[in-house]
């Protein structure tokens, strides 16, 4: 999988795409789960802006967390120029959500 290119602004954390291209957008959640726990679900939801979600998934980097779970990913595409505004909900198998918002930006 590859990294996602996060940059940092005043305010918030934001992934550019160009229009119509489609990223992988991870989450990285490892710093958070408690021994054992995996993410078991990921939902990014479009709260506001134009963005098709095609996939949405959990990861694993085996080599160094060997089953456990922490990316939340998504296949997202923005249909249109402008910032959109996404909100990723992960669940864990200890049923604790995480909740993140982060914005892509496409011009």
């Amino acid at each position: 999988m590859p990294d996602t290119l996060w940059i940092q602004d005043n305010a918030t954390h934001y992934v550019e795409i160009a229009p119509n291209s489609k990223l992988d957008v991870a989450v990285d959640l490892i710093s958070r789960l408690q021994t054992g726990e995996r993410l078991v679900s990921a939902e990014h939801t479009v709260t506001s802006g134009s963005v098709t979600v095609h996939n949405q998934y959990v990861y694993v980097n085996q080599d160094l967390y060997g089953t456990q779970s922490h990316q939340a990913v998504g296949w997202l595409e923005p249909l249109s120029a402008g910032i959109h505004q996404i909100k990723l909900t992960a669940t864990t198998n200890a049923n604790r959500k995480f909740c993140y918002s982060y914005q892509i930006r496409s011009e």
